[in-house]
């Protein structure tokens, strides 16, 4: 069963990482080219230093509207003090931390070395794998229907 297997088989293993030096800016842009909502930060010798969230960059754009200024470093704005996940954390034990915290994604430690990250996309596809999620839409007519906004309303 997926549960008891561990978090490393399901992580994400191809990172791209971020460094304290670079700007908001950078990283804003690296996290809408990538569709990823975070990334860890780490420094010179690969060690996990932070994460940058789009709720980071979000708030430094919100700030900037203000102050007119987005020249802040990645090391200015990241979280700090990163909550991680042994690369052999049973998916069971992962899942719980999830429900337990407001984390969308856990970056993945073999010792000191980051090998992977996993998020709650990795877990739904681990619970999948093992068959507790059904492979299509349960009525089978789930649909993906263009959104038009209300008259007076704001568009999407």
């Amino acid at each position: 069963a997926a549960a008891a297997r561990g978090s490393r088989e399901f992580m994400t293993r191809q990172l791209v990482v971020e460094r304290p030096a670079m700007s908001v800016h950078e990283a804003m842009a690296l996290l809408s080219d990538r569709g990823v909502s975070g990334l860890p930060v780490v420094d010179d010798r690969g060690s996990v230093v932070g994460v940058i969230t789009e709720r980071d960059c979000l708030r430094v754009a919100y700030e900037a509207s203000y102050h007119q200024d987005l020249g802040k470093t990645v090391g200015e704005v990241m979280t700090r003090g990163v909550v991680t996940l042994a690369a052999d954390t049973e998916v069971a034990v992962a899942l719980e931390r999830f429900l337990k915290s407001p984390y969308r994604r856990f970056p993945v430690m073999d010792g000191t070395q980051l090998v992977g990250q996993l998020s709650r996309r990795d877990l739904l596809r681990a619970l999948r794998a093992d068959r507790r999620l059904p492979p299509r839409s349960c009525s089978g007519s789930a649909a993906i229907l263009p959104l038009r906004a209300a008259r007076g309303s704001a568009s999407l």
